[in-house]
């Protein structure tokens, strides 16, 4: 399927969030047949959109329940935060705020001990199966190098920083150790690795991810390597 649309490239890097990892490989081997939607629009040039507005104009749209409600949580926090013993605390739409040790070397938010977590990101192994559909996908690309980039969850690199997949798919299939990276990031007192109040690795953070994959597409072709 590749071949047929074109693609001559050696090189195939795939990336996977932690928390959907499972899931994707494990629907990934259950595919037998690859389904093209070709769009005439794909190709085609795209502009941003035209924006006009007042500049004086006030904006009406917000709600002050939204307000409400924001100083709420933020006074139920200033004084959870500053009880003994603080750890978590875990908020109804998902999202847990932790205090991480030495957070304020960390983060340089105000409140920077403390950072937002999924809730449902679990901190637990990764399910075994995952690995081996590595390998049965690996099967699948004849003719192409696959380089698979495994992106942890911002509650692995901050919380749960034992877990062993990284370590078991750079044996078993020279994947690039994202979180081993990303421990070393924190070691050296990276600031915002990850923003306290979002999911996905800052601008830092992409640089880093592409560090690594210029390093592992190198080791593979090593005309590849920079100047």
């Amino acid at each position: 399927w590749l071949r047929g649309q074109g693609f001559h490239g050696r090189f195939i890097v795939l990336e996977s969030i932690e928390r959907n990892l499972v899931n994707d490989l494990g629907k990934s081997v259950t595919c037998e047949k690859m389904q093209y939607h070709p769009n005439a629009r794909t190709d085609a040039p795209r502009y941003p959109p035209a924006v006009s507005f007042d500049v004086h104009g006030g904006n009406y749209a917000g709600k002050l329940s939204t307000g409400f409600r924001t100083l709420l949580h933020t006074v139920d926090y200033e004084r959870r935060s500053r009880s003994d013993g603080f750890s978590t605390w875990t908020l109804p739409n998902d999202v847990t705020m932790s205090r991480i040790e030495n957070g304020c070397e960390l983060f340089s938010h105000a409140s920077c001990n403390d950072a937002l977590f999924l809730s449902y990101d679990l901190p637990g192994e990764i399910d075994h199966s995952a690995l081996d559909n590595i390998a049965l996908l690996n099967a699948r690309m004849e003719g192409v190098t696959p380089i698979w980039m495994f992106v942890p969850n911002k509650s692995t690199v901050y919380r749960y920083a034992d877990k062993r997949f990284w370590n078991e798919a750079e044996q078993r299939y020279g994947t690039p150790n994202l979180l081993r990276m990303m421990h070393r990031a924190l070691d050296d007192k990276t600031v915002d690795l990850f923003p306290a109040n979002g999911t996905h690795v800052s601008t830092t953070g992409y640089l880093l991810l592409g560090d690594e994959m210029l390093k592992a597409l190198s080791k593979a072709e090593p005309s590849l390597k920079p100047r």
